[in-house]
């Protein structure tokens, strides 16, 4: 039976099990990863919603503390961008990894969970993803129903988290942020998520 948003199956790409990055991953990191990609509620630009306490009641054994580390670190290596203040989540590779805009009309449901995320932070995420599919695949058929959207702000994963650190001051990776933020962020870059985040090392291939 079809949900709300018309996916009734999610695509993942056996080679994880053979990646390196992915197999260096905790447990409850490769299952957070793979149940977010998986999720009735992610829409088909890849966002869902962000709620620990929620998700931790999918497994026996996970804890809401345990679920919020694990996506944080998750963020680090830039397999997800949150933003707490929409509680929204973005899994980044998940236009990508489902190879939606090969398909006719997909387009204008990749559109449409653009424009039902809240996060201005995920959404630049979101247009710089589709902005290197489209470099990589320009001939594919969905591109024209997102013609407005490629046009939009971008920011990579690495200049989200570098606007945080930048504006809190964070140079060690385990002194706590803190909130409220006490700089406006840098012009261009949206504002996003609130939490302590070490250096990102490189986009991932999943």
């Amino acid at each position: 039976m079809a949900r709300a948003n018309g996916r009734r199956f999610a695509q993942l790409h056996v080679s994880i099990w053979d990646d390196d990055d992915f197999l260096d991953l905790r447990g409850i990191e490769q299952w957070l990863f793979i149940h977010l990609a998986s999720s009735t509620s992610t829409n088909f630009a890849g966002v869902t919603e962000w709620r620990p306490r929620k998700i931790s009641q999918k497994a026996r054994d996970w804890t809401p503390d345990q679920i919020e580390d694990a996506g944080w670190n998750l963020a680090r290596l830039h397999y997800l961008l949150i933003d707490e203040d929409t509680e929204e989540v973005l899994v980044r590779s998940f236009i990508r990894n489902n190879e939606l805009l090969r398909q006719p009309n997909m387009g204008k449901a990749v559109a449409r969970g653009y424009s039902e995320t809240g996060s201005r932070a995920l959404r630049a995420v979101i247009v710089h993803e589709l902005r290197r599919l489209h470099a990589e695949n320009d001939a594919w058929v969905s591109w024209e129903a997102l013609a407005e959207i490629l046009e939009k702000r971008a920011s990579t994963p690495a200049e989200i988290l570098d606007g945080i650190r930048a504006n809190t001051g964070l140079n060690d990776p385990e002194e706590p942020m803190g909130e409220p933020f006490p700089q406006p962020f840098p012009e261009g870059i949206p504002q996003p998520i609130r939490h302590p985040i070490p250096a990102p090392i490189g986009e991932p291939p999943f």
